[in-house]
């Protein structure tokens, strides 16, 4: 089949060599393939058993989708041409939903056959010193056999159980300064629980009185007891200390004061912690999934560790030296109706995600509270917001400048020349801190960035986009850099004329203000600043600007109580929230989070397609908006996905953003729109947008609520602060005594005790079970006769007429070694749910799926759907099911065989009024189907065709839930 070839970036990749072969590439297109099969024959290739769990900043043109070429998938839904095929109707692995692949021009060899069919090439920088590994993927592969994080592989191998024996808490008593680990424990649950002094006293009383029998184990006497014991623990990790900065303002020197923690004495304690030291990532690396027989090698890039610009970073320091990349989020949080707090989080990039987002140890640090700025001159305002001079707008940015500057004083020197720290591993390195990521929405980033407000003629932080462009997915603005913003400060602080020094600063979008991070080594704070799919998309620019649009037209059109009505019949899926008609309707939300929009843009389509005209732009638009937030928001992504598959799909958005502008009158010339523009950019730079995004911050909301109410409302920063402080400091130490309570575990497990051998079975009563990885759960009733099965499920729906023959011969046919068992009685009970357990082609990980097939489930009845494997030979077709029972059978003899009995799906020829992208339509088939249970892949959302002549007619919604499902069937997952 003749291939397209791959639209080129708009910089020329460099001529390279192997360095084991030395064999020119002009390209990078199969090197790194071709290094893994010269390193598979050398004794220096690493192969690692992996474990199941999990510079300068340049800009990246989207690559151009070739003109006049339209996709297959789409060409298909926009003349409505489906074929009536079953066959080839369903997606398969091997079709292309959104356009032709490019040609791979042959570079090399095929892989060495020495290798695994499938693996994960990981390069590491050339400063770690460390050879290529490989991870298989192969599950036939004789020593590596399990799906993997390749994450993990970041992480030197070096480092054993000896490192992790070190701790920094003393061993006579490892909760010291607690008395007993009764002490801590009360400690820590009372630390959690935000336990206010009246509560600790009645607890204590009441476990030395009427609670306890022969008394307490827990000494404390009084919460001041516990409370000196709480501070002297917090000796062990970093505490808060006072900070001032005066900033002038219409002729006053105004002095603000805060709280805040040392960034670089924490990192101190970080690197220098021996449990962190195993997960601690301290160089870069490079990561293909890579095929045997194949040379298109797909680089993947999910933490920053893996992106761009850690790697160049670290192509700038010396050898000896390491990077320390580190995480700010700032945003405000509304603690009561007219409070309002701003945390700031410090996180480590060198830790991975499931760490550095986490409470405790290795998590999220409060780093302090921003200060609230209000106007001296106007202190009656309760909303600083409201005022909005320049005077102020340039008076609050240098109070944001001054009080970071001030916290992050004692990382400069350290960035500039690095400093040399003793490590968790019993190594010493050089660090060098740089602030890497700013996880902030637009308003915050206005702040922290130092750059003019939303409308400025240049309000975007990354580029010097004017405001009547930012509807345009394809930027040729200058991009913001350092020396840019620092010279157009300069020039304007040289001019004697106010005029034409606010002319140079409004023409470059920025204030006369000096960043903080101007003077830092390699710490860009406009290349820091990633794509934020939380206030951007989710909030912003579907929850902000389209619903608003969408409701408009439902109350125009009349259609509201039918959307409502649709909506409330739309599957449950565990992951979105759901709404009801009576009770929560939809077009009743107007204001809500970023989670509940994303659930309504997930499951709307479908929904509101047949309330609507004929080709509407409006469900269009959502269709590739969805697409675009599905793939741009996945934790990992291929070369596959970034080259064509995102450069399509934004292609055809804006198309139909303008469609939408010119239906709606719906100006698209905003901040959150041109964020789209350098959304791959940011992938390729930054990593997977989960690591800029502010929504793991967001969750610490709700603990500056709890901590603010546990406080008298007086002086509360002090109050806050120092709850924060007992509580990291519980959480260091219960990282300890885990840690102690896992080696004790395994001591003990070493030295089993003797335990009598389990009775053998009477002959005839052995259960055999055919090896199965997904299993029933939730079992219900007793074992009963498949003919009188039959008779009671007969009597709840029509479908379960003959099914004690039909099932009968299924058995026979797919088991023929017990033919002789199944002429005898057939034993039956019924499951309610089934665990599915599948590798996801998000991240290679292992994940679970939990169908319910239930009659009675909450009130109502839910059977879930699930996706069929149903291959023939090398190609594997996907094909919607509806689980309707799950069937354990007992032969004579003992024998146990699961059945899924379920209804099928088959394509429709009826076609809603709009056919959007990657719209697929069903019609159920009422007769019964069985099939193993590890024939089932993965959930599928069947959402039924509200308005279709038949009801049986459904969508196949591969939108819903979370993104697995969507790369399944438009084969752009990594293994694809």
């Amino acid at each position: 089949m003749p291939r397209l070839a791959r639209a080129q970036h708009a910089t020329s990749t460099p001529s390279t060599t192997c360095p084991c072969c030395g064999k020119s590439f002009k390209t990078s297109q199969g090197r790194a393939s071709h290094e893994a099969s010269c390193l598979g024959h050398s004794s220096t290739m690493q192969m690692v058993q992996p474990s199941v769990s999990q510079g300068n900043h340049s800009t990246l043109a989207p690559p151009a989708v070739p003109s006049g070429v339209t996709p297959p998938a789409l060409e298909q839904c926009e003349n409505n041409n489906f074929s009536q095929d079953e066959d080839t109707a369903a997606t398969t692995s091997n079709n292309k939903s959104f356009g032709a692949s490019p040609t791979v021009v042959p570079t090399g060899p095929a892989h060495s056959v020495d290798l695994p069919s499938e693996f994960v090439l990981v390069k590491f920088h050339p400063h770690s010193r460390r050879d290529p590994i490989i991870v298989s993927l192969d599950p036939e592969y004789p020593q590596l056999s399990v799906p993997c994080d390749v994450l993990a592989t970041l992480v030197p191998t070096s480092q054993g159980d000896s490192a992790g024996s070190v701790s920094s808490q003393p061993s006579a008593n490892l909760c010291a300064p607690f008395r007993s680990r009764a002490d801590f424990e009360f400690a820590e649950e009372m630390t959690n629980l935000l336990a206010p002094r009246a509560h600790v006293n009645r607890m204590l009383e009441l476990m030395r009185t009427s609670w306890g029998k022969d008394g307490s184990n827990i000494s404390f006497r009084h919460y001041d007891d516990m409370a000196s014991t709480l501070d002297a623990a917090s000796l062990f990790v970093t505490g808060f200390e006072e900070g001032s900065v005066t900033v002038p303002y219409n002729g006053q020197n105004i002095t603000t004061s805060f709280l805040f923690r040392n960034p670089w004495r924490w990192i101190e304690r970080m690197v220098g912690d021996p449990e962190l030291s195993k997960t601690h990532i301290w160089h870069s690396a490079k990561k293909f999934y890579c095929r045997r027989d194949s040379e298109n090698d797909q680089q993947l890039i999910d933490e920053p560790a893996t992106a761009q610009r850690w790697w160049s970073i670290e192509d700038t320091l010396p050898e000896d030296h390491v990077l320390l990349p580190l995480h700010i989020w700032l945003d405000k949080a509304k603690v009561s109706n007219k409070v309002r707090m701003y945390p700031i989080i410090l996180r480590a990039l060198w830790q991975p995600s499931h760490i550095r987002n986490a409470s405790g140890n290795g998590g999220g640090l409060l780093l302090a509270y921003m200060p609230i700025v209000c106007d001296p001159l106007r202190p009656e305002l309760d909303l600083p917001e409201s005022t909005d001079s320049d005077d102020f707008a340039l008076y609050k940015r240098h109070v944001y400048n001054e009080v970071l500057g001030c916290i992050f004083s004692d990382c400069h020197i350290p960035s500039l020349i690095g400093r040399l720290l003793q490590c968790g591993d019993q190594s010493a390195r050089i660090g060098h801190p740089e602030v890497l990521i700013a996880a902030v929405d637009g308003e915050e980033a206005g702040y922290l960035l130092s750059i003019r407000g939303p409308t400025a003629l240049y309000p975007f932080p990354k580029c010097l986009a004017h405001k009547q462009h930012l509807s345009r997915l394809v930027c040729t603005a200058p991009q913001r850099t350092v020396a840019g913003m620092r010279n157009a400060v300069e020039q304007a602080a040289a001019q004697s004329l106010v005029t034409e020094r606010n002319s140079i600063l409004r023409n470059n979008g920025v204030h006369a203000v000096e960043h903080f991070l101007w003077t830092f080594r390699n710490s860009d704070p406009y290349a820091a600043f990633g794509n934020d799919t939380l206030h951007s998309d989710d909030l912003g620019l579907f929850g902000h600007h389209i619903w608003p649009v969408l409701k408009g037209v439902f109350e125009k059109s009349g259609v509201t109580t039918a959307v409502n009505r649709n909506m409330s019949n739309f599957p449950i899926v565990p992951e979105l929230e759901h709404f009801w008609a009576d009770r929560k309707p939809v077009c009743g939300v107007d204001f809500s989070d970023g989670e509940t929009y994303y659930s309504i843009e997930k499951c709307i389509i479908p929904c509101i397609v047949q309330e609507l005209p004929r080709n509407a732009p409006l469900v269009h638009w959502l269709a590739f908006h969805l697409a675009y937030r599905i793939v741009i928001g996945l934790k990992c992504s291929t070369q596959k996905q970034r080259d064509e598959f995102l450069p399509w799909i934004l292609g055809k958005y804006e198309h139909w953003s303008k469609r939408v502008s010119s239906t709606h009158d719906k100006n698209f010339n905003f901040f959150k729109q041109h964020n789209k523009a350098h959304a791959i950019e940011g992938l390729v730079s930054l990593g997977a947008t989960q690591h800029s995004s502010t929504r793991p911050g967001e969750g610490f909301h709700i603990e500056v609520k709890a901590t603010y109410r546990a406080t008298n409302k007086k002086d509360v920063e002090k109050q806050m602060t120092h709850r924060d402080t007992w509580a990291e400091a519980v959480a260091f130490m219960r990282t300890a005594v885990d840690r102690s309570d896992a080696k004790l575990k395994r001591d003990r497990s070493d030295h089993p005790p003797t335990l009598p051998a389990a009775p053998t079975p009477a002959k005839g009563h052995t259960e055999q079970r055919p090896a199965c990885s997904n299993k029933f759960g939730s079992s219900f009733g007793h074992w009963i006769d498949l003919n009188l099965y039959e008779v009671q499920a007969s009597l709840l729906s029509s479908l379960f007429f003959g099914i004690a023959a039909s099932l009968r011969g299924w058995l026979i046919q797919t088991y023929p070694q017990w033919q002789e068992a199944f002429s005898w009685s057939i034993q039956v009970k019924t499951y309610r749910a089934v665990y599915v357990n599948f590798e996801s082609v998000e991240d290679l990980l292992s994940g679970q799926d939990i169908l319910r097939c239930n009659k009675n489930w909450n009130g109502r009845p839910r059977f879930d759907c699930a996706l069929l494997d149903d291959r023939k030979g090398l190609k594997t077709t996907y094909k919607p099911i509806r689980l309707r029972a799950l069937l354990e059978c007992k032969l004579r003899g003992g024998a146990i065989v699961q059945v899924v009995a379920a209804t099928r799906f088959v394509p429709s020829a009826w076609r809603p009024n709009t056919v959007w992208h990657g719209c697929r339509v069903f019609d159920e088939r009422e007769e019964l189907m069985f099939f193993l249970p590890d024939q089932l892949i993965r959930r599928a959302v069947m959402c039924p065709a509200f308005g279709a002549p038949n009801k049986l007619t459904h969508y196949l919604h591969d939108t819903a839930g979370d993104g697995e499902l969507y790369l399944r069937m438009h084969n752009i997952g990594i293994t694809s």
